[in-house]
């Protein structure tokens, strides 16, 4: 008999397939039925487990809060690994880089006692040590257009820099890193200062912006003059103008990178249209430019899907099956809670919560642990709702949401076959992603996707 399995993954289905199959000894059924199983586990078609776990609402009693303790456990031992293991690799910025691992010590900093916070903040220094010896060793090479990019260039670096500096009272780090933040500030301003595309997140004036505001929200202050931000601000709403123009797009804001108009988080739309938002003041000043937003986020909402997923680019032909933040429905979740923040238009609180519903069917990912395309990146979108929502002990949908996917990561079949990520313990890729999200999971209410706090605004006072 031919093992088939359907499309949609489903272990059900193909399981009932094959018991109402003719299979002459019992041990022939069994053998196959692993089979079975496995293909489906394993198939590269279907980028999900199935969720094996009830939903919030379908439960008769209350639910348990979150197990803090067992949380934090699962925190210390991991971080252990993370810390112990990472190679000093600083290829790849913050996203698969050394200093990523820094950031995620600052960011799970608040739930770790003194004791801990001793063993852990050298290893945490001296891994940024690494990432400031790999830049010197570059010398002369280091591009000036590599200066600006904040999860894949040098200015994320420096803005971990100058937080690791102001925690550790290290006055040189922190005014040597805030000096250069700034500095870079002048690179991002001509419209295509990258070749590729200048607006996105990773190497982009998008990402430029997402770090002036981590930078304000951590040191309480903005070490980059206002009229540099504001131009900077300008100047990618000015890019989106003329792109859309030029391409004849359905919406008054569009951006390309290396000539795809993706609309996910790390390259794309949402992502940019999320920080734009961040600005109030300059949407007060610029009423058009506030106006073509809004435009662009209801023009993105028409591409949502059936199962409440939106596409990868805007030549992607469907079914959207990225349910990632970097690709699809979690990225976009992250847009329209701020616009709904912005503008108070509940139709993207509904997009917000559509897109949870989608990843609570879809986003057990087999791609690993990761915040970028993993399970931990797909859990942080109810720690959003959860905060959205102001949810309390009695209706904790989100909140249990989130925990469920942190059990999974324990779960034995997401051990034995979720994929390794190629950097295993990097802050976007690997487990010290992870290592943020259960911080977050003991303080949801404070809970923030790795420099994506949609709850803070820029502020020009």
């Amino acid at each position: 008999m031919a093992l088939t399995y359907s499309e949609s993954g489903n272990v059900e289905e193909a399981f009932e397939s094959l018991f109402t199959s003719k299979c002459q000894h019992s041990s022939e059924r069994i053998i196959k039925c692993c089979v079975v199983f496995l293909t489906v586990i394993m198939s590269s078609d279907v980028r999900y487990f199935n969720n094996p776990f009830q939903d919030f609402g379908d439960l008769n009693s209350r639910v348990p809060p979150v197990n803090k303790q067992y949380v934090k456990d699962q925190l210390i031992d991991l971080a252990r690994v993370v810390f112990s293991k990472q190679k000093h690799e600083c290829h790849g910025g913050l996203y698969t880089g050394a200093a990523g691992l820094t950031y995620s010590f600052l960011h799970i900093q608040s739930v770790l006692t003194e004791q801990e916070n001793r063993y852990f903040l050298p290893l945490a220094e001296k891994l940024y040590q690494r990432h400031e010896e790999y830049f010197q060793e570059l010398g002369s090479s280091l591009r000036e257009k590599d200066l600006p990019g904040f999860i894949h260039g040098k200015a994320g670096v420096d803005a971990v820099g100058a937080v690791l500096g102001k925690v550790t009272g290290n006055k040189k780090l922190f005014e040597t890193s805030t000096r250069n933040y700034a500095a870079a500030a002048d690179i991002c301003k001509p419209r295509n200062f990258q070749s590729k595309g200048s607006d996105e997140l990773f190497v982009g004036r998008g990402g430029y912006l997402l770090g002036v505001l981590w930078l304000q929200e951590k040191l309480g202050y903005q070490p980059v003059p206002i009229q540099d931000v504001k131009d900077v601000w300008d100047a990618t709403i000015r890019s989106g103008r003329k792109y859309a123009t030029a391409k004849r797009s359905p919406c008054r804001l569009m951006y390309a990178y290396h000539d795809k108009e993706y609309l996910g988080a790390a390259h794309g739309l949402s992502s940019i249209l999320q920080v734009l938002l961040s600005f109030p003041e300059f949407l007060k000043q610029d009423p058009k430019a506030e106006a073509d937003i809004k435009n662009t986020i209801d023009y993105y909402l028409t591409l949502q899907d059936k199962n409440g997923n939106y596409p990868s680019s805007t030549g992607k032909v469907g079914p959207y099956n990225l349910v990632h933040w970097c690709h699809g429905a979690t990225g976009a979740a992250f847009m329209f809670a701020k616009a709904y923040l912005t503008f108070g238009d509940r139709k993207y609180l509904n997009a917000c919560i559509s897109c949870g519903d989608c990843i609570w069917r879809f986003g057990l990912l087999k791609k690993g642990p990761g915040i970028c395309h993993g399970v931990a990146g797909n859990g942080y979108v109810f720690l959003l709702l959860h905060r959205l929502l102001q949810e309390d002990t009695t209706n904790c949908k989100n909140l249990y949401r989130a925990g469920k996917f942190a059990e999974f990561l324990k779960n034995d079949i997401f051990i034995q076959y979720a994929r390794t990520p190629d950097r295993p313990y990097s802050l976007y890729e690997g487990l010290a992603g992870t290592l943020c999200f259960l911080a977050d999971l003991l303080h949801p209410g404070q809970a923030e996707y790795p420099f994506f706090n949609v709850f803070y605004n820029y502020l020009t006072a």
